[in-house]
């Protein structure tokens, strides 16, 4: 997690047990919509909008940056249960900052995935296209996974990361 103040930026590592590490490989499951984005085309309105003082979108990055809070908290709890709330509704958060964050198409498959098992999605970085990310519900990735099977959709390999980024310089 990362902390923006005024003696600087900090890093906090959010240190994960291997069991919960494996629950979210498990339950997490990562798709490709098919459709790529310019993610700078939403990242510039929400900026301008920002920077031209709207107040909504002010409010709208106050309540990010608590999901971002109330996100950590919920990993450090290891609660899938608070995960998908936190997920949930940074997601809701997230659409409301400019009309391209989301698609009627991307709309449609969230929806479907409710009814597939899916506990909370969102699309990963600025939207309108790229990647979604579902959450299923305790025993259901494999049904979640096999709906998105017969959907327009590929559903990406990952890992959970433990280490967090490491820089490697050659000379």
């Amino acid at each position: 997690m990362w902390h923006f103040g005024p003696s600087g930026i900090r890093r906090e590592a959010l240190r994960l047990s291997s069991g919960f590490s494996k629950t979210l490989e498990r339950q997490l499951v990562l798709a490709f919509t098919g459709v790529p984005h310019f993610s700078g085309t939403n990242n510039w309105e929400i900026f301008k909008r920002h920077v031209d003082g709207k107040v909504r979108v002010h409010r709208l990055f106050e309540q990010l940056r608590d999901n971002a809070q109330a996100m950590a908290a919920a990993l450090r709890s290891e609660s899938l249960s608070q995960v998908a709330r936190v997920l949930d509704r940074d997601w809701q958060t997230r659409r409301k900052l400019a009309p391209g964050v989301s698609t009627p198409r991307i709309e449609r498959l969230l929806r479907a995935g409710k009814q597939a098992g899916v506990m909370a999605a969102r699309v990963c970085g600025a939207g309108g296209g790229g990647c979604v990310a579902f959450l299923a519900r305790p025993g259901k990735a494999s049904v979640v996974r096999a709906w998105l099977a017969h959907q327009p959709v590929e559903v990406l390999p990952y890992r959970v990361d433990r280490r967090g980024l490491t820089v490697v310089v050659k000379h």
